[in-house]
Parts: C-alpha cells; structure tokens; sequence
C-alpha cells in the first residue's frame, strides 16, 4: 500500500492550470523532487468532448456509482460481460434491481423501498430477486464471455458471494451461510468496501473478509451494453 506521505494533494505549489484553447487545459503536477517548479513532473492534457456518455455509466461520477445505471433506457439490453478471475476461491458475481442509488429494494412490486442497506434480510432480498441470467463465475486464471439480458428503466448493482452461489444464501441452513459483499459498506458484515470502480463500466472485486490486500483485482468484470430494437414488419392490406 502507497504511504500517505507519498502523496501529493492539489495547491498553488504542486498543481499549474494551462488554458490550452479551444475548451481544452492541461494539469502540470510538481512533486518537489527537484529544487525548482518546472510543473512537469507529470503532465496531463484534457480534451473536451462532446461524445454521449456510454450506456450504462449515467451515474458512475457519483459516490455510488458502482452500478449498471439503465434508469432512462426502453425495452430490454444486451449485456454482454468479460470476467477474469485472479482467486483461489470460487466466486459468484450477481446483479439486483434497486429502486435508486441508496441501494433500495423493493420488495412487494409497488415501485418503492421496503428494505435499504444494512437492515435485516437485504442480503436475503437481494441474492433472492437477482437477475439468474446475468450470474458470473469463471475457473481460477481464465477468463469467461456470457452474455444476458437486463430490463430498461432500472438500475442494477452488484454483488459477490465468497467460494460459494446463491441456493446457499437462500436456503434455511445457517452452517452454510457464505459471505455476501455489496457495493454499500452498510451491507457488509466486515463495514468493509469490496468493490472498485476501476473504469467505464468496469468492476474489480476484492473478495477476502476485512478488505484483503484491497488491490480490486482477484475478480474483475467488464460489461458492454447495447439496447435492442425491434422492428415491426408492415403487412400492407394483402
């Protein structure tokens, strides 16, 4: 793990702002390893775009963002996942319905929240109305492609059930019970966090209790979404 004094945070002395034109800027960092303020220990070069966001990652700038965001979606999507797997263990990766970012579940079908993060039985909820057809497992060091289908007008998050499934969540024998970890630290049993946002529409899992060496990456999970069109055939009058 990075030193914290091996960090340098933005102020005059470390962080220069150039207006490069035409909306776009560079950051030229200093990390005082020299005796004069060249910024350009590290420089990077920001180009506005005007380029619409990638589907799915409406609300991954947000502090939970950790999810499949599909809320102003129609119709169905094509979800396809790439998962690579660095663990000894034998994980399941699932994706649950919430009813907004906190993390939400609704339970009875009327459209609101009847359990949030950290109360009793969300775990129960959550493994219990997970979409089945977008469950992830892959072999230790090998990677898998499945694709499935998720429903517009929602937003998913995940979950990661440690060197076990689902039937052992859900089943009445508690000698069995497997960790469970969310994306809220709330819902964890460790109040550990378990999973990263390592990119657009990229997760890294740590799946040990306690966090682990917390490096997100024994299980990673990639997903590419693309709506699905449906075109109805005009007959004419014949």
């Amino acid at each position: 793990m990075t030193p914290i004094s091996n960090m340098i945070f933005s102020k005059f002395s470390t962080l220069q702002i150039s207006n490069l034109g035409d909306n776009d800027f560079s950051l030229g960092c200093q990390d005082n390893s020299t005796n004069y303020s060249d910024f350009q220990d590290l420089v990077v070069n920001i180009q506005a775009t005007g380029n619409h966001l990638t589907l799915g990652t409406g609300l991954q700038d947000s502090p939970q963002g950790k999810n499949i965001d599909l809320w102003n979606v129609t119709g169905l999507v094509n979800t396809e996942f790439t998962v690579y797997r660095e663990a000894a263990f034998d994980h399941y990766i699932g994706f649950y319905k919430v009813t907004a970012q906190n993390g939400g579940i609704d339970i009875n079908g009327d459209g609101t929240a009847d359990i949030l993060p950290g109360e009793a039985g969300y775990t129960q909820a959550a493994v219990n109305q997970h979409l089945s057809n977008l469950g992830l497992s892959v072999s230790n060091s090998q990677i898998a492609i499945p694709n499935g289908m998720s429903e517009g007008g929602n937003i998913y998050l995940p979950f990661l059930i440690t060197n076990s499934k689902p039937d052992a969540v859900l089943d009445s024998n508690t000698k069995n019970y497997p960790a469970v970890h969310f994306t809220f630290l709330g819902a964890n049993s460790d109040q550990v966090d378990h999973v990263h946002l390592l990119g657009d529409n990229i997760l890294g899992f740590e799946d040990l209790t306690n966090g682990g060496d917390q490096d997100f990456s024994y299980l990673v999970v990639k997903f590419e979404l693309q709506t699905i069109v449906y075109i109805s055939k005009d007959r004419g009058n014949s």
